[in-house]
C-alpha cells in the first residue's frame, strides 16, 4: 500500500500539481493537509506536501531518481530522458510527450550497438517506472476509491499515461529495430 501512495504522490506531482498550481493564483498561506514520504524502490527521495488535495514534491529529486535530466529555462521545469526520447518533458505543460520522430536515422547520426544497448536499457528502465509510476497509481485510486468525485480526472489522466506508455514502448521497439539491423 506504501508503494501505491507513493507512486500516486509521485505521479501527481508530476502531472496534477504542475497544472492546480498554474490554475491557482496562490499556494502561498494554504495549509499544509499532510507530509507523505515519496519513494523508489522502498528507498526514501524526497516529501510531498498535500494541499488542497494535491501532492506536491521536489521536481529535482524526483527527476533524480527517475533518472531524467532536469533543467530551469526562464519559468519553465524541462525534465529530459538521458536515453534518446524523453518521457514527458515539460513540466508547464505535463501530459503531452515530445512526438517521435517519423523519419529513420540516417548512416551519418545512427548510434552504435553498444549506444543501441544503453539506450534501450535505459527506455525499458523508464517503461516500467512510468507504469508503476502512472499506469497503476491511476487504476489503484479508481478501483479504491469508487465513490470519488475525482474519478474522471483520474480516468483522464489513466488515458493519457497509456497513450503516453504506448508511446514509450513504440520508442522502445523502434530502438530494437535499430539494433537488429545494425546485426545482420
Amino acid at each position: 500500500m506504501k508503494k501505491i501512495a507513493t507512486a500516486a504522490l509521485l505521479s501527481l506531482s508530476l502531472f496534477v500539481g504542475a497544472s492546480a498550481f498554474a490554475a491557482s493564483s496562490s499556494l502561498v498561506g494554504q495549509k499544509v493537509q499532510g507530509l507523505f514520504s515519496v519513494k523508489k524502490d522502498g528507498v526514501k527521495i524526497a516529501d510531498a506536501v498535500i494541499i488542497n488535495g494535491t501532492a506536491y514534491a521536489p521536481v529535482r529529486a524526483v527527476a533524480e531518481a527517475a533518472g531524467v535530466d532536469l533543467s530551469v529555462s526562464g519559468k519553465e521545469i524541462i525534465m529530459k530522458d538521458t536515453a534518446t526520447s524523453p518521457l514527458p518533458t515539460n513540466i508547464s505543460d505535463p501530459v503531452e510527450i515530445n512526438q517521435p520522430s517519423t523519419t529513420p536515422p540516417t548512416t551519418q547520426g545512427a548510434m552504435s550497438k553498444d549506444e543501441l544497448i544503453t539506450a534501450i536499457d535505459k527506455k525499458q528502465e523508464a517503461i516500467n517506472l512510468f507504469k508503476e509510476v502512472n499506469i497503476n497509481t491511476w487504476e489503484s485510486m479508481i478501483r479504491e476509491n469508487p465513490n470519488s468525485s475525482s474519478i474522471p480526472m483520474w480516468q483522464t489522466a489513466l488515458e493519457r499515461a497509456t497513450g503516453q506508455l504506448q508511446q514509450l514502448e513504440n520508442e522502445l521497439q523502434d530502438l530494437k529495430d535499430q539494433l537488429n539491423a545494425l546485426q545482420q
